[in-house]
């Protein structure tokens, strides 16, 4: 062997450590030996069919499309024979095809690949069962009658054109024909629907036979990657190895369809001019952006109570020190209408104190409550009572909660108070004039998709009920989760987060025209993941998206807006206009 074997180990132990090792169905590497390291690099990621092109000269099988391309030393011998037979040594980790597309001369090209392979045909299917690669001639063959007669551990890529007899049809475990032959579609938007329906007659006119095709020439993009898998292709062409990996790996991620759908809230739309709200609902979906709504839009069926509120504007995040803001600054810029530093929570850039509209609204008589899906010492609700020039300051903000004027308070973190200064379950009954605050512990605020279930409705109902009163009230609730499933780039997370959040929206509204001096306002402090969506089914509540970070953006958000005042959020403006609106109708 001209390859060492240690070398060919270390570099297979690397890759398994450092690439996805699972198997990855439905994937061929085309032209696979234009990668920096042939065979290992799909190898390791999982493909299922791994293609090198060869061609006879001077009694070597060198690996090039075209004799031009041919380079000393890059055989199938030293590129593909011999990291497979070390990879055999370890033991394979899943079943693979190495499909050899022989470009000339079948018949001695054929007989020199016998040379090499027969000395170790015990490693190839059918020899031995577990995990066996399986060598497929393709390009320049035999003919179809002389297929039956090659040795056993070598099989044939067929035509769909060729009838096989049953000894030649046993040597043919694939179909590969072009993809111009049926369609000259780009790989965007859809297939055409006469294209679609020439393919599935194709699709499985091949499968009756007991047989796997593949298309070559195809588009090579994530739109063509999923409409194949979609109608059943058993081979994905593809040059770009690590990309279709890593699509097919955070597929599940990526992916959401709703079991069930909600009924949505769909207000009456009064009239609400020339009238000032007594009470103002603001809710905050944290990470939320466009992406994110619409997404949960579609998981719903097409519909959300969120999209039945009349005024809608767009409310641009950046901070006073960074193009993207993180949720201190956003919220801060909310509650208290300065712009600040990321990572500051309730104070000017230079740390001195910005008074929030809980402590203003407090100063009105009204009452004020704060709830969070999530710790309620974090940055969006800790800026609507707490003044610290850094979000991690977690005990000190503790504290500020505790010395606040806040009616009502609800989140979790209760490992950053003291056992007897807050109480962690919701009272059945709070008695008028009565603070209310509930830490609960995180454990009790997890996930939707892990059973938190109607929390953040029940909390919110209880808000409703213990602030309402003559005076007023301002309430801010925040789906703190939607901003966690985007860090985690986990879109399941994210949509069902956002589905929770438009319940509570359902409530809020419902609220409102029961007393009609409400004003409801929906938004966001910024987007987190950088989200697009790429496919979706509303009909089905099926929709796939897809994260360019897993830190937030500099999108702007949307602003939703229902009641008396509503008309004021029309437009686009600073995130801190939310503020200056918000005090305009409660001075």
């Amino acid at each position: 062997m001209k390859l060492s074997f240690v070398l060919l180990l270390f570099i297979s132990c690397f890759f398994s450590e450092n690439a996805i090792a699972q198997h990855k169905p439905l994937l061929h590497s085309h032209n696979d030996y234009y990668h920096k390291i042939p065979f290992l690099t799909a190898y390791h990621h999982g493909f299922s069919s791994i293609e090198v092109d060869v061609i006879l000269k001077n009694g070597e099988l060198y690996v090039a499309h075209s004799e031009d391309e041919i380079v000393e030393n890059r055989t199938i011998e030293s590129l593909y024979l011999q990291p497979l037979l070390a990879q055999a040594e370890q033991g394979f980790t899943h079943s693979f095809t190495l499909l050899v597309d022989v470009k000339r001369e079948a018949k001695g090209s054929l007989e020199q690949l016998k040379v090499l392979l027969e000395p170790h045909k015990g490693h190839f299917y059918p020899y031995t069962q577990k995990n066996a690669p399986k060598i497929v001639i393709s390009g320049s063959r035999p003919l179809p009658k002389e297929m039956g007669d090659c040795p056993e551990y070598l099989f044939f890529d067929g035509r769909i054109e060729e009838k096989y007899d049953e000894k030649a049809s046993a040597k043919v475990p694939l179909i590969s024909l072009p993809f111009a032959r049926v369609s000259r579609w780009n790989g965007k938007g859809n297939i055409p629907a006469g294209d679609l329906k020439k393919l599935r007659i194709i699709i499985d006119k091949v499968h009756a036979q007991g047989k796997k095709i593949r298309f070559w020439g195809t588009p090579d993009t994530k739109t063509t990657w999923k409409a194949f898998a979609r109608l059943g292709i058993d081979y994905i062409n593809t040059d770009k190895v690590e990309q279709v990996a890593g699509y097919f790996d955070k597929l599940e991620r990526n992916e959401f369809q709703s079991a069930v759908t909600h009924p949505i809230y769909t207000p009456r739309k009064r009239d609400f001019s020339n009238k000032k709200p007594q009470n103002i609902i603001l809710l905050i979906g944290d990470g939320m952006g466009i992406t994110q709504i619409y997404s949960g839009y579609t998981a719903n069926k097409g519909q959300l109570s969120l999209f039945q509120m009349p005024v809608t504007g767009l409310s641009i995040t950046q901070s006073a020190d960074s193009y993207i803001t993180d949720s201190a600054a956003g919220a801060t810029a909310m509650a208290t209408g300065n712009k600040s530093n990321n990572r500051m929570v309730g104070t000017k850039p230079d740390s001195t104190k910005a008074v929030s509209l809980t402590e203003i609204a407090r100063q009105k008589q009204m009452k004020t409550g704060v709830i969070s899906m999530g710790d309620i010492t974090d940055a969006t609700p800790a800026a609507f009572y707490a003044h610290q020039p850094n979000r991690n300051m977690s005990k000190e903000i503790a504290q500020e909660l505790l010395s606040s004027s806040l009616d009502f308070a609800v989140g979790s973190g209760a490992h950053h108070f003291s056992s007897t200064s807050v109480s962690d379950e919701l009272p059945q009954n709070i008695k008028t004039g009565e603070k209310c605050i509930v830490v609960y512990p995180n454990e009790k605020m997890n996930r939707i998709l892990d059973g938190r279930e109607e929390l953040f409705g029940k909390v919110f109902t209880s808000a409703l009920e213990h602030l309402t009163n003559k005076k007023g009230f301002f309430l801010m609730a925040e789906g703190a989760q939607i901003d966690i499933g985007g860090h985690f780039n986990d879109f399941p997370y994210v949509v069902s987060e956002v589905l929770d959040f438009d319940k509570v929206i359902g409530k809020a509204l419902e609220y409102a025209d029961k007393h009609q001096n409400t004003l409801v306002i929906v938004t966001a402090d910024h987007e987190t993941g950088g989200l697009s969506l790429l496919d979706g089914d509303v009909q089905k509540g099926y929709v796939e998206g897809s994260f360019s970070t897993n830190d937030h953006s500099a999108v702007m958000v949307p602003v939703f807006a229902y009641g008396p005042g509503a008309e004021l959020f029309q437009g686009v403006y600073q995130n801190t206009e939310i503020f200056h609106k918000i005090l305009s109708l409660i001075k």
